[in-house]
């Protein structure tokens, strides 16, 4: 029904995660799905046709979207905005800078407005999401959220997470994110697909945006990632105390499966 709850699905270059309302207060189902892209087309084609398979009529879904699908930028605050289209014409002109022509074809939104910090912007390809609404309309379902995992992730989490310094790192297999959070608000935001465990790779990404912002480099550092890291594994003693966030602890044994969409 269009009423009930929605369920929720995590798309990822190599499954997809569900989440299902099944019926009781707050109770859910969850499993994953797993995909062989194809060689010649993005990954989240594949992705979007395993969901549409699973959408049943009249269902309601929020979908997350992790891997390369968005793009991030931290920007500048500018008093010189006073309309919503001035704000978005501002926003659009420092992603094509960042990102080239390309960015053109992208839809852009950003945080919420705080007068004199900064905004985290992600971008992400119109095609995308055309194709997402166009394989809800063929399955009669109904897309009621779109969101990044990133971020997603993030406010799931950020009531866990304190101090004036932070780092947020998020670890999918093959690929890094990491902000960089002063008074719980992001000065720079990066991500990358990388070879390496999560734990080799940050520390040169993390020294990078200490560099660019010309900010102090610590600060407790959260991090939630796929698989496992055994402490001796992990230094990130640079950066400050290292707290692992871990979605069995806090979602139960089936977040081990799927520990993204546990958060939904």
């Amino acid at each position: 029904m269009w009423w009930s709850k929605p369920h929720c699905a995590v798309l990822l270059p190599d499954r997809i995660e569900l989440s299902r309302a099944a019926g009781r207060k707050g109770a859910r189902t969850r499993d994953a799905i797993a995909l062989v892209p194809a060689a010649a087309t993005p990954w989240w084609r594949t992705a979007l046709s395993a969901l549409e398979s699973a959408v049943a009529p009249g269902e309601r879904w929020h979908v997350i979207l992790g891997g390369d699908t968005v793009k991030w930028l931290v920007v500048p605050w500018s008093d010189a905005l006073a309309t919503p289209r001035e704000l978005q014409a501002y926003l659009r002109a420092r992603v094509r800078a960042t990102y080239g022509d390309i960015a053109d074809g992208w839809r852009i939104a950003h945080s919420a407005q705080r007068p004199g910090s900064p905004l985290l912007v992600g971008a992400l390809a119109s095609d995308l999401l055309t194709a997402l609404h166009e394989g809800f309309g063929r399955a009669k379902g109904r897309v009621a959220a779109v969101r990044p995992l990133y971020s997603m992730q993030f406010d799931a989490w950020r009531r866990r997470m304190d101090g004036a310094s932070s780092w947020f790192l998020l670890a999918e297999s093959g690929r890094l994110s990491v902000g960089r959070l002063i008074d719980d608000r992001f000065i720079a935001m990066h991500g990358e697909p990388t070879p390496l465990p999560w734990w080799q790779a940050a520390p040169a990404l993390m020294q990078q945006m200490t560099l660019a912002t010309s900010t102090p480099a610590t600060g407790t550092v959260y991090c939630l990632h796929e698989g496992h890291a055994a402490p001796g594994d992990v230094d990130l003693s640079a950066w400050g105390a290292w707290v692992n966030l871990d979605p069995v602890a806090r979602f139960g044994t089936d977040a081990r499966a799927c520990p993204w969409v546990a958060a939904c």
